[in-house]
């Protein structure tokens, strides 16, 4: 068994991409920052990934993750969209936090359950022919114990769900590319 998750002091060093300097915001402007991920398969469905954030005070770390035995994989480790899916409630936690912390807000207990709905053919059909995987929606619920008036939590909650980047990363269509780079040549 390997550690799931690791501090790494080097840098993530892609290929196909520059790793965007950090730019510091300006007084009411946008906080822009990008996460840079180097991933390689390991044995079986095994995975590595080098995960890079081009923001100050934030760590560099090496990220662990396999598939269930019906995906071929071992079951070592989380599989990627068990990250996936944790990443979007650790989200919606972090800005709980901070809004909970900067309002003072008086919460007794605090708890995020997140259930995503995927498909996909891959687990019953050979995976030689088109698969088409696709996310069918997610269900969150924001659970709070508290004597805040019920206004109040209602506000925190639509703050929320409006400033959690990896939940409206879901619930937004946004743009994206892939590209494949052949032997140096992109296709």
């Amino acid at each position: 068994m390997f550690p799931l998750v690791s501090k790494k002091a080097e840098a993530v060093q892609p290929e196909s991409f520059e790793v965007t300097p950090f730019k510091p915001p300006r007084r009411g402007s946008s906080f822009d920052f990008e996460l840079n991920v180097v991933a390689k398969p390991l044995n079986g469905m095994q995975k590595i990934a080098e995960v890079e954030p081009n923001a100050p005070s934030w760590s560099n770390f090496v990220i662990h993750c396999d598939e269930g035995k019906a995906m071929g994989g071992s079951d070592e480790a989380p599989s990627p969209l068990s990250y996936f899916t944790s990443g979007v409630a650790f989200c919606l936690l972090t800005h709980l936090q901070e809004f909970i912390h900067h309002q003072q807000i008086a919460i007794e207990s605090l708890k995020v359950e997140l259930k995503m709905h995927f498909s996909t053919m891959l687990a019953v059909e050979p995976a030689t022919q088109s698969q088409e995987g696709q996310s069918n929606g997610v269900e969150v619920s924001i659970i709070i114990e508290s004597q805040e008036d019920p206004e109040v939590i209602q506000a925190l909650t639509k703050l929320t769900e409006q400033s959690c980047i990896a939940l409206q990363s879901i619930i937004r269509a946004v743009p994206g590319s892939i590209k494949c780079i052949h032997n140096g040549a992109t296709h």
